[in-house]
């Protein structure tokens, strides 16, 4: 008699689907709140790559821009002319920013800060350098996600189940039947997560502010390969076998901090990990909203192939990326306070090895990367 074959396990499936993509692999640094600390993520990028270790492309996730009281050192990255350039594109979804969300909003469109920095959006699903993202900005309150009537996708910062069904809409028409998502950003983590031991769904381990419903819906439904989300200042990866035999990596990421902050050796509050990803392979061909090209490479110039990209939203309409016009910039740029000019017998130094500035003490030779915590700096922070 003829031999007879049972069907692969989903998860073999998806595993052939990652090595037979045709996208080469690429090397993702991913990290959590920076709270207006892009200089953080600056001198992170700088690191890796000295070390033989750099990255295609970032994401962020959690709170993007710092509270009133917090340092900030946004301003340098943003407006017409940044004094600071990113070395590498990077993305980010913001869960308190009303600038960002209501301007996305507004025009559908992710927000350009500069060459390599950039809002997805409010909500949404496109493509970033072959991979395939879903996205969601902003955070959970019962009351205003339930009465959806009136308020739109968002209500602030605040998403409604609107918000929520529109990234749901993206992504179906980003794939074809039986695709899934690469990647999912959230602000938040999901209100319940699955815990492979107990082999159900438990209550996540955070402040209940930090933790959605609304997430948690998104991912069961999404089922993306990799989530992505903070908020909560908790580091935790997960790997986790769904019901059906599929897989799932979950990645938390803390606040960032600087070298020597209380919780920088605290293994719960790592801020950063670089991940190695492969776009799934396309079951069908089709047109996608995919992101602006930031790298500078290719035969047009940059601005003219960012008019002709294709971005978050619809399939099927071309959209450009917007840009934040003068007072919103003095708006995101005042988020915080700046960090304090070099106290006396310090200056400012730049290093063209890592791209970027530090301080320096000329009479002892110290240099720091971070301000010198003299009395003098004390009363700035």
């Amino acid at each position: 008699p003829a031999p007879t074959f049972s069907a692969p396990p989903r998860d073999a499936l998806d595993n052939a689907r990652l090595l037979s993509s045709e996208k080469p692999p690429q090397k993702v640094l991913v990290v959590g709140d920076l709270r207006g600390r892009i200089d953080l993520l600056h001198q992170k990028m700088s690191e890796l790559k000295m070390s033989g270790e750099g990255v295609d492309v970032a994401f962020a996730v959690g709170r993007f821009l710092s509270r009133s009281d917090e340092p900030s050192q946004v301003a340098g990255y943003i407006g017409e002319r940044p004094t600071k350039n990113l070395p590498v594109p990077t993305f980010f979804v913001d869960s308190s920013s009303q600038v960002f969300i209501c301007k996305s909003e507004d025009t559908g469109k992710p927000v350009h800060l500069q060459s390599n920095l950039r809002f997805l959006g409010a909500c949404g699903a496109t493509e970033v350098r072959g991979l395939r993202i879903a996205f969601l900005s902003g955070i959970y309150d019962p009351k205003i996600f339930k009465g959806k009537w009136g308020h739109g996708l968002f209500h602030g910062q605040h998403y409604t189940q609107l918000a929520v069904e529109e990234v749901e809409r993206q992504a179906a028409k980003l794939l074809s039947p039986g695709e899934r998502i690469d990647v999912l950003l959230t602000s938040e983590w999901p209100d319940r997560v699955w815990s492979p031991h107990l082999k159900k769904f438990v209550t996540a381990v955070v402040r209940p502010d930090c933790a959605s419903p609304a997430v948690a819906t998104l991912l069961a439904k999404l089922r993306p390969h990799y989530h992505f989300y903070g908020s909560a200042d908790r580091y935790s990866y997960l790997k986790t076998s769904l019901p059906g035999g599929s897989t799932r990596m979950s990645l938390a990421l803390a606040q960032a901090r600087d070298v020597g902050q209380p919780g920088t050796d605290d293994p719960l509050k790592k801020w950063w990990r670089v991940m190695q990803m492969r776009p799934t392979a396309r079951q069908k061909r089709r047109e996608t909203p995919a992101m602006p090209d930031t790298d500078g490479q290719g035969d047009e110039p940059a601005l003219v192939r960012e008019r002709k990209a294709w971005t978050a939203g619809s399939a099927g309409q071309e959209k450009a990326v917007v840009v934040l016009d003068a007072h919103e910039v003095r708006e995101v740029a005042q988020q915080g306070t700046q960090l304090p000019p070099p106290p006396p017998g310090w200056k400012m130094a730049y290093s063209k090895t890592y791209d970027c500035w530090y301080y320096n003490h000329p009479s002892t030779g110290r240099s720091s990367w971070q301000p010198p915590l003299t009395s003098e700096t004390l009363r700035h922070l």
